[in-house]
């Protein structure tokens, strides 16, 4: 049986598939909205380089990547981008700010180059 709408996976975002527009990706509508899916499979790898400018501000590299899909993920649905994030741990909040460049982007998607996210880590 599928699952509600409202309990179905969604990609794309800082937690997930950077360089996206979050939760844009997987299955869409007729209205090219996400609908998203029941199977959903994602990595994420960074490498932190050494420290740069101080000890509350790291530099990292990484590679995003992952797929949606109703009943299996395909492989021509697999999303991947590439970018550079930077963590910085402020008094009160960690910020992070990620650039990010989606690697095969496919007519419909909603790209997101920058994105910011407060009170996590990478």
């Amino acid at each position: 049986t599928e699952l509600p709408f409202f309990k179905n996976y969604f990609l794309g975002g800082m937690q997930t598939v950077r360089g996206f527009s979050a939760n844009s990706l997987g299955p869409h509508d007729s209205k090219n909205r996400a609908i998203g899916g029941s199977v959903q499979a994602y990595a994420n790898a960074a490498i932190i380089l050494p420290q740069w400018f101080n000890e509350d501000v790291r530099l990292s590299v990484f590679l995003d990547g992952g797929g949606v899909g109703a009943r299996s993920i395909q492989s021509s649905n697999a999303r991947y981008s590439a970018g550079l994030a930077i963590q910085w741990r402020t008094a009160l909040v960690p910020l992070v700010f990620s650039f990010a460049l989606p690697l095969n982007k496919k007519p419909g998607d909603q790209k997101e180059f920058f994105a910011f996210e407060l009170g996590t880590v990478l």
